[in-house]
């Protein structure tokens, strides 16, 4: 359980456990043996990495544009499927492209789940 997850749970404000910086430390997003994404300049966000659009290969990334979430905090995400050498994993990365004013700072920025490995270099 994360310090956000309880302090939610409390029905208190969490938005100061929701953001960090993470610079100089450089992460990689991983999968199917590839990277997918690799930046120093990634931010830490309600429990996900962030990677800023230029850090991403484009060609390994597909729109589902069929798809979408909404998050409270955060807002609408878009997903995208990731696709490396064959291997698929359907809507594995979100952005939100206009995200509320709460989650400015991850604007356009990618995240990964579904067997996304994020790791540090």
């Amino acid at each position: 359980m994360t310090i956000c997850s309880i302090l939610k749970r409390a029905n208190q404000s969490s938005n100061a456990c929701l953001f960090h910086n993470q610079p100089n430390k450089r992460m990689k997003a991983v999968f199917n043996n590839k990277i997918i994404a690799e930046s120093n300049q990634t931010i830490r966000y309600d429990g996900s990495t962030y990677f800023p659009p230029d850090s991403i290969v484009p060609a390994y990334f597909r729109l589902d544009p069929d798809f979408s979430t909404t998050c409270s905090i955060k807002g609408t995400a878009t997903y995208y499927t990731v696709n490396v050498n064959g291997e698929i994993r359907d809507q594995a990365a979100w952005i939100y492209e206009d995200p509320k004013p709460e989650a400015a700072s991850v604007k356009g920025y990618f995240a990964f789940w579904r067997g996304i490995r994020i790791l540090k270099n």
